[in-house]
């Protein structure tokens, strides 16, 4: 049985109104711009860092810094990574110049080296998982592990990473 012309019209104007909907959830896919350079992290920068609130736990074994501009203003972010990684990742700390003080923005494990994609969420670079080929990393679902920041909650990811190791 052919279908009506105001069935089709109906489906029709249901396919274009949702269409745009359709489109905006699809899953954004994400580059690498680089990984983060990361140097190990020494007795002055842990004096330095085991006063600022949640970062002594970070620092008081093994842990490396780096830096890179996150947001495109021209100043570096601070990223704190501890060496004592488990199944989950490494814990990564992300600090913002906030005046006088440095204030997190990002604060999670990565499981894989810290990666900063080509595109910005939320008016910042967003970081990801990288493999050893600096690839980005995906979970078992295979969706991009990647980490927007600049919102509420970036302290989550937007997929769970899976249990590989940097």
């Amino acid at each position: 049985m052919p279908a009506s012309p105001l069935s089709t019209a109906l489906k029709l104007a249901l396919l274009a109104a949702f269409a745009p909907l359709a489109l905006a959830q699809a899953a954004q896919t994400f580059t690498v711009k680089q990984i983060v350079p990361l140097t190990p992290g020494g007795d002055k920068e842990r004096a330095a860092f085991s006063r600022l609130p949640g970062l002594a736990e970070i620092v008081q074994g093994q842990f490396a810094i780096g830096a890179a501009d996150l947001n495109g203003d021209g100043s570096p972010e601070m990223f704190i990574v501890s060496l004592a990684c488990d199944s989950a990742g490494c814990p990564v700390v992300v600090l913002q110049s906030a005046g006088n003080n440095l204030a997190p923005i990002f604060v999670r494990k990565i499981a894989g080296r810290v990666a900063i994609t080509r595109e910005k969420v939320n008016g910042y670079y967003a970081l990801a998982a990288a493999d050893q080929s600096g690839a980005i990393m995906k979970d078992a679902r295979g969706q991009q592990i990647v980490y927007p920041l600049g919102a509420p909650g970036t302290t989550t990811s937007t997929t769970e990473p899976s249990a590989q190791r940097p």
